[in-house]
């Protein structure tokens, strides 16, 4: 015999029918955690709270992936919300088939498979293809809406509708042809309402979210409990829930344990019931989420309930060190380009032509286009048009004996060995020392042997002069790297085999 459910009940009982208590109203004290929603992620004054409670009272939900969050954003997915349908009406899922989706995870440790089975088996839900369900993709407003009259009609409930209840509606043309009758049972059963204000929009490919179905569930659950059952409920003590005789049904969460002390480290006395409660697991306190190198840990007792992740590293490139996906972290060293013929055989970068892009467009005369002084230091970097050398050259001029020194390297592109020229000047500037010498790039360094293959002026002044190419030569070095970075270039002289050695 089917039954007719009235609008005017419905809206009468959720009005005035369902208290849904959170706790007992004495709080002077603690409260354990049986009185509390367990979930770290909700605002407690929500428009939802109510729904969220009796889902979990009725144990139709327990959480997103664990027991603490609730993930109230979060979009109802399919697999979700026929495991929610299956625990909502207590249904036996053992009866179900097995086997009929490809693209379902049909294991025995499988947290939906049952359910989704189950809501195959008895035409509550369709699948999405051949053997196809798609368990993770999002339910909308009208399969939602669809599915609860489905069910309805199933379990032989009268299922009525207004006709010319989307009239109103503005974009009740995007309703898919398959669902207009369902979603015109929703709105008459006051399951959905408009998603405007200024105007009645259905938004039917709208995505649940999970705060929304919670709600609903709790709205619609109310159609199926509570229509001719007169509850008789028990009183909710501090670990149970008031529950229903005849349906079953719970109305709210347990009043909880109330204590002087209590935490998750110590126990206390209830108040309320006289029991020792022992210590709380569910008061611990978790502020921080764990990281790569710090666990989630209680604050109170210690309790580790996530260890570090530890780093999951990027490999290092040619010039970005191993980097962290999750925080960034670097790690050991560039692997550096492997140069030949002035080009990177693992990536193909040639820092030549990045640098000569760059010239050409800011200084298109010479290419001399950078310069950067440092109180009596400065230095520019040319590059040749006929792409065959970078020079860096640099003025040192000493304030206290009124001597300076020039010197510009020239970084031939296919060689591993670095020419300069240096030139020395006293105070009136006339040149005291010339030479040009060469040396291995890839071994430049403070100590590094350089001798020259050509100098005039006094013999006593060539270790001065080596003395001066080194130190202007380190500076140079540090200096252009900077110059380079400063540019957006991502260039350093080390990858054309100036390499610099503190």
């Amino acid at each position: 015999m089917k039954k007719l459910i009235s609008i005017l009940l419905l809206m009468t009982f959720l009005l005035s029918s369902i208290p849904f208590a959170v706790g007992a109203a004495d709080t002077d004290g603690v409260i354990s955690s049986h009185g509390k929603l367990p979930f770290e992620d909700i605002d407690e004054t929500s428009w939802y709270i109510p729904g969220l409670i009796y889902c979990y009272s009725n144990e139709i939900i327990s959480g997103a992936g664990n027991t603490y969050t609730f993930n109230p954003k979060g979009e109802l997915t399919r697999a979700t919300f026929a495991v929610m349908l299956a625990r909502a009406i207590k249904a036996d899922t053992s009866v179900a088939g097995w086997d009929s989706f490809d693209d379902c995870d049909n294991s025995d440790t499988c947290w939906y498979i049952d359910a989704v089975e189950w809501a195959f088996f008895n035409e509550y839900m369709n699948g999405t293809g051949e053997r196809r369900f798609s368990p993770n993709m999002t339910m909308t407003r009208e399969q939602l809406a669809t599915v609860f009259m489905r069910f309805m009609e199933r379990e032989n409930y009268a299922v009525t509708v207004d006709d010319s209840i989307l009239d109103d509606y503005t974009d009740a043309d995007k309703i898919s042809a398959w669902a207009v009758e369902g979603v015109k049972y929703a709105i008459c059963a006051g399951l959905i309402s408009s998603t405007a204000t200024s105007h009645k929009a259905v938004s039917p490919q709208m995505p649940v979210t999970r705060e929304q179905a919670v709600k609903l569930f709790m709205s619609f659950l109310s159609l199926y409990f509570y229509a001719d059952c007169e509850h008789d409920f028990s009183e909710a003590t501090c670990t149970t829930s008031s529950v229903c005789s005849k349906c079953g049904v719970a109305d709210g969460l347990p009043t909880g344990h109330l204590c002087d002390t209590l935490s998750c480290k110590v126990g206390g006395t209830c108040k309320r019931c006289g029991e020792a409660v022992e210590a709380d697991a569910g008061l611990h306190n978790y502020p921080t989420k764990a990281t790569c190198t710090e666990p989630e840990k209680c604050t109170v007792c210690g309790n580790v309930r996530t260890h570090a992740y530890g780093h999951n590293y990027a490999p290092a490139t040619c010039i970005k060190l191993a980097t962290c996906y999750r925080c960034g972290a670097t790690a050991g060293g560039y692997r550096g380009h492997t140069m030949s013929g002035g080009k990177c055989t693992v990536c193909g970068y040639c820092p030549y032509d990045v640098i000569y892009k760059y010239a050409t467009v800011t200084n298109p005369d010479n290419g001399r286009y950078w310069t950067s002084d440092n109180e009596s230091f400065s230095m520019g970097i040319m590059y040749w048009e006929d792409v065959k050398s970078l020079s860096l050259i640099g003025v040192h001029a000493f304030n206290n004996t009124g001597h300076s020194d020039y010197i510009a390297f020239l970084l031939p592109k296919n060689s591993t060995t670095i020419d300069f020229m240096y030139e020395y000047y006293n105070a009136d500037g006339e040149l005291l020392f010339y030479g040009e010498g060469t040396f291995d790039a890839g071994n430049f360094n403070a100590n590094a042997n350089i001798s020259f293959s050509y100098y005039e002026g006094n013999a006593s002044d060539v270790n001065t002069a080596i003395g001066n190419v080194k130190n202007l030569g380190d500076d140079m070095l540090k200096m252009g790297n900077e110059i380079l970075s400063d540019a957006g270039l991502d260039v350093r002289l080390n990858d054309i085999g100036f390499h610099y050695y503190q």
